[in-house]
């Protein structure tokens, strides 16, 4: 137990706590295999005591002769019932700022996990960014896939379904609560902290969606290049998405046809300055 908690130390510079532990090289050799408990990781002090990970279960199957070398390999990680709070307060602090940072600065690494296999179940997950203004929830999260964790960027590959998002900018619902389901392949890059859109094909509720682009948290706002394309979509699915509090403007109304839909947005957002553009095409057939 001692040797975890060490471990942890040389990536990990806040608190790691965890109850039970259990190591075994027999189930999977050469494989190390790692199952622990009530597993929480603190965030910066900053942040009064919150949690950045806490799961109820954790299993971890590791390269044992990766430990030898500068990238750690986990051949397996799979999270039962976590919470992961993801968060950036409005002086630009961030909770996820919990790794060893190099000794120098360097365009390398100063160490890199290559989480293979991963399985997250029944979990929830918080974005929530006071600077640009987001808040991203989602409950009953399942992501199946590969992730790649270093001190400067976490990379996603992986399949995600989520029984419930819930998006707000500035206050204002855009998603309430609705279902969500794709592939998921973005990068988050950790300071500066920025969010690359690689390729994500999902499923709003019933509209198929595709988001490109890159989102980036600058000393002097919030940097948006994003464009979010769907084809082919029922006018019912697109409409379905209205948060509940304005469905009451069409409430008994009836929709039908297919419309193609691209959404833009580029440029800087700045409180009382400035804010990004915002381009939409519609395209409505049949």
């Amino acid at each position: 137990e001692q040797a975890v908690k060490d471990t942890t130390k040389q990536y990990i510079i806040t608190a790691v706590h965890f109850n039970d532990l259990d190591v075994s090289f027999f189930k999977n050799f050469p494989n190390l295999s790692v199952s622990l408990n009530q597993l929480s990781i603190e965030a910066p002090q900053s942040f009064n005591g919150l949690k950045t990970v806490e799961t109820n279960s954790i299993d971890l199957g590791i390269d044992v002769f990766s430990l030898l070398s500068d990238q750690i390999k986990f051949t397996k990680l799979y999270v039962n019932k976590g919470n992961f709070n993801i968060v950036t307060d409005s002086l630009g602090n961030f909770s996820f700022a919990i790794f060893k940072p190099s000794p120098e600065p360097s365009s390398d690494s100063s160490f890199s996990l290559a989480l293979n296999k991963i399985h997250i179940k029944n979990s929830i997950i918080l974005y929530k960014d006071d600077l640009s203004k987001i808040q991203i929830k989602t409950n009953n999260t399942n992501i199946v896939g590969n992730i790649n964790v270093t001190d400067k960027y976490i990379d996603f590959d992986t399949k995600t379904n989520i029984n419930s998002l819930f998006f707000e900018l500035d206050n204002s619902v855009l998603v309430d609560n609705k279902p969500l389901k794709g592939a998921i392949k973005t990068k988050v890059n950790l300071e500066p902290v920025s969010v690359e859109f690689k390729e994500n094909n999902l499923l709003l509720a019933n509209l198929p969606l595709n988001i490109l682009g890159k989102v980036a948290v600058l000393d002097q706002g919030i940097d948006f290049n994003l464009e979010v394309k769907s084809k082919n979509a029922s006018l019912e699915n697109l409409f379905s998405l209205v948060p509940e509090n304005y469905q009451q403007w069409y409430e008994g109304m009836t929709f039908k046809g297919n419309s193609d839909i691209n959404l833009k947005l580029t440029g800087m957002m700045q409180d009382s300055i400035s804010n990004p553009d915002l381009n939409i095409k519609l395209k409505i057939t049949n």
